[in-house]
């Protein structure tokens, strides 16, 4: 699991990082909810929903940032290629800003979720302590 993950830098690298993993994740959790405004959507709409929205808590919080990312990547690729009859909101009315959560969603998966995640917590650097071996009594 390692292995999806580069670094996880903190100080001001690590706060920009969960600034732009927060307003990404918000802005897909708000598009994915926009389902609860339109109840005669079709069960694909349902789903793609759910998975968006939770794609984008998955994001705020920092677990499997790549993976959360990626399926908002998908998610919103498909919603602005194809008019998938899912119910959206007055701001993803538009091409552009569904581009720019793609752009930004791209962003967060390549350069991972940053010191303040709980993927940091779970896959971050460890350090691994040695102890020294006792002293011998042998001349």
């Amino acid at each position: 699991m390692l292995r999806l993950f580069g670094a996880f830098p903190a100080g001001w690298q690590g706060a920009g990082l969960l600034l732009l993993r927060t307003v990404v994740g918000v802005t897909a959790a708000f598009e994915g909810g926009a389902l609860v405004q339109e109840r005669s959507a079709a069960p694909l709409a349902w789903v793609v929903c759910v998975v968006l929205a939770g794609a984008g808590l998955a994001m705020v919080i920092g677990t499997f940032t790549p993976i959360s990312s990626a399926l908002v990547v998908i998610l919103n690729g498909l919603q602005a290629v194809h008019s998938l009859g899912l119910p959206t909101s007055e701001f993803f009315e538009n091409k552009p800003a569904i581009f720019f959560v793609v752009i930004m969603s791209i962003t967060v998966m390549l350069l991972g979720p940053g010191a303040f995640s709980l993927d940091a917590r779970m896959f971050g650097r460890r350090e691994i302590v040695i102890p020294r071996p006792p002293p011998s009594d042998k001349p």
